[in-house]
C-alpha cells in the first residue's frame, strides 16, 4: 500500500515534467535501487492519508487537461509513445495490480487478522 504513495508521487513529477517541458526524458522506475524507501518501515496511515490527499487534489487537474494536453510526449526508455493519456492509463492499472493483489492475499485462506 506505502508503494502506491510513492508511485502517486513519481506520477506527479512526470505530470508536472511533460506539461512544462518539451518532450522530456522519463526515468524508469526501479525500486530495487539504492536509496528507495523501505515500504515496510513507512507510516501506513501517513502514507495513505498524503495518497488520498493527492490523488483527491490529482483528478480534478487531469480533468482541467486538453485534449492536446493529454497527447503531450515524452520519452520512456519502455514505451513508446508515452504521453499523459498513457502514463495515467499506466496509473490507473497499476493501482488495481496492487489493489487486486493486496485482496487475493487478504483473502487468502492461509491469512489470519492477527497476521495483519
Amino acid at each position: 500500500a506505502c508503494h502506491l504513495g510513492l508511485a502517486q508521487d513519481l506520477f506527479e513529477e512526470r505530470l508536472a515534467s511533460i506539461l512544462n517541458e518539451d518532450n522530456p526524458i522519463i526515468k524508469p522506475y526501479l525500486p530495487d535501487e539504492p536509496g528507495h524507501p523501505d515500504l515496510l518501515a513507512m507510516d501506513l496511515d501517513a502514507t495513505l492519508a498524503r495518497f488520498e490527499a493527492a490523488r483527491r487534489a490529482l483528478v480534478p487537474r487531469l480533468r482541467r487537461l486538453n485534449a492536446a494536453e493529454w497527447q503531450r510526449p515524452a520519452r520512456h526508455p519502455e514505451y513508446a509513445p508515452y504521453t499523459i493519456y498513457v502514463m495515467f492509463r499506466h496509473a490507473a492499472l497499476h493501482d488495481n495490480l496492487h489493489l487486486y493483489r493486496m485482496e487475493e492475499l487478504l483473502l487468502a485462506p492461509s491469512f489470519s487478522a492477527t497476521s495483519a
